[in-house]
């Protein structure tokens, strides 16, 4: 299942049909999941993945790990339900290691 590999670590989303060479890397929280069906018409490879702890599931995103294996033209941080959160809550558990 895509979801279950974006919530345990990423899922790879490529448009066949799109020959443009661009990756997005897509750090999101559950509501960026609707935003996969229109990025997926501008990106031939979509990195996908959630950026906060699942049930304990998921400890960190390593960035530098994400960004060396996929190199992405683009990094979205998408952190849409969580307006009410600081940034810290937000970015605490994304590390570059």
């Amino acid at each position: 299942q895509l979801w279950d590999r974006i919530v345990n670590g990423e899922g790879i989303i490529h448009n066949n049909d799109l020959h443009n060479g661009l990756t997005l890397l897509m750090l999101h929280d559950s509501y960026g999941s609707y935003m996969m069906p229109y990025l997926s018409q501008y990106f031939e490879t979509i990195v996908d993945t959630h950026y906060r702890e699942i049930a304990g599931r998921k400890k960190n995103t390593n960035m530098k790990y994400l960004i060396e294996k996929y190199k992405p033209d683009i990094v979205v941080l998408f952190p849409f339900s969580y307006p009410h959160q600081s940034a810290e809550s937000i970015f605490k558990n994304i590390v570059y290691e």
